[in-house]
């Protein structure tokens, strides 16, 4: 690319090295921008086509907003799930559901039934 440019350049031979450095950055400058480009293209390429994926690539609309909801929906109470209960750090359920929360629960009942 660049020595093709130089050679271009009418009486390239009798030009000072600056200038010829000049045109050689600028050809050099160009082809990093092209390669940026395409590698941005690609990029927007390749997220378009996981978006289209994840969406379903069906063209009938309420089927995708239906499957859609329904996914965002699972996903959220797997995400939920494996965060796991605020009471005792487990995996696998919430903390209204702690067995262990229960169990103090039933003793502090069984603590006032005895009080009174």
């Amino acid at each position: 690319d660049i020595q093709k440019k130089l050679q271009k350049i009418d009486g390239w031979s009798e030009k000072q090295m600056e200038e010829l450095l000049r045109e050689a950055q600028i050809v050099y400058v160009k082809r990093e921008d092209k390669k940026q480009k395409q590698k941005a293209q690609m990029m927007v390429a390749a997220v378009d086509e996981i978006t289209k994926r994840r969406l379903g690539s069906g063209d009938n609309k309420k089927d995708k907003d239906r499957g859609g909801h329904k996914r965002q929906r699972l996903d959220i109470r797997r995400r939920r799930q494996q965060a796991g209960c605020y009471h005792c750090g487990k995996v696998g359920h919430f903390k209204r559901e702690c067995p262990g929360l229960t169990r103090e629960r039933e003793t502090v009942s069984l603590m006032k039934f005895d009080e009174e």
